[in-house]
């Protein structure tokens, strides 16, 4: 009686799970690529179209970095927005995850 090398423990598996985890990262990589392109081209358009919210945006985050508040403010809003862009960018890497590369 022969055992099945799928249910075997041990090194027998290693490659296979070696592959599965760099196809992976090589779609979470594609993911995060295509995001950054569309991420851009969104800044892009609101630049052009919004010149002056993006200006004042701009000036307040070079506000808040350069000393305009003190140090546990700074840290409480750059801790909530760093969760809620965290949070943001994992929903959008879900809800993109079944949708194939926009290049295809």
């Amino acid at each position: 009686m022969s055992a099945d090398p799928r249910q075997a423990p041990g090194p027998s598996r290693a490659p296979h799970r070696g592959r599965t985890l760099e196809s992976d990262l090589q779609r979470v990589a594609e993911h995060v690529a295509r995001w950054s392109r569309e991420a851009g081209a969104r800044v892009q358009a609101a630049i052009g179209t919004e010149p002056y919210a993006a200006g004042a945006l701009a000036i307040g985050v070079g506000f808040v970095l350069g000393g305009g508040l003190d140090r546990r403010m700074r840290a409480l809003l750059l801790g909530a927005g760093s969760r809620f862009v965290g949070s943001w960018l994992a929903e959008q890497m879900i809800r993109t995850a079944g949708d194939p590369p926009a290049d295809e």
